[in-house]
């Protein structure tokens, strides 16, 4: 079982029974679950697949997203702080305001994002 929890106050955003965060990430977003101010500091997100999910002010610190696809996706404040986002596809994506230093962005595709 994983759970998603909010950053703001430790409360579970979702839950599944999932072995890895990266799961849970990609079922909540097929559920349209929103993830505005998720904890995921760290986790590892290498290949996933979001499309149309809000996750405004998450903490993805550390986190590794090396190869994952990344579509219309609400990255408003953001904290990508040290991120792995290496080989990752934005397209459509809001990343006003976030915070990237530190971060990866080796080969990234960056069109449509707008800074």
């Amino acid at each position: 079982m994983r759970q998603i929890t909010s950053l703001n106050n430790n409360k579970v955003i979702f839950k599944a029974n999932v072995s890895t965060v990266k799961e849970a990430v990609q079922l909540a977003v097929k559920q349209k679950i929103s993830l505005d101010y998720a904890y995921l500091r760290g986790a590892d997100l290498e290949g996933a697949y979001l499309f149309e999910v809000d996750l405004q002010e998450a903490d993805l610190r550390n986190a590794y997203i090396r190869n994952a696809y990344i579509r219309e996706v609400n990255l408003l404040g953001v904290d990508l702080r040290g991120a792995d986002l290496q080989r990752v596809i934005f397209r459509g994506a809001i990343l006003r305001g976030a915070k990237l230093e530190g971060t990866d962005l080796t080969g990234a595709d960056l069109r449509e994002v707008w800074f």
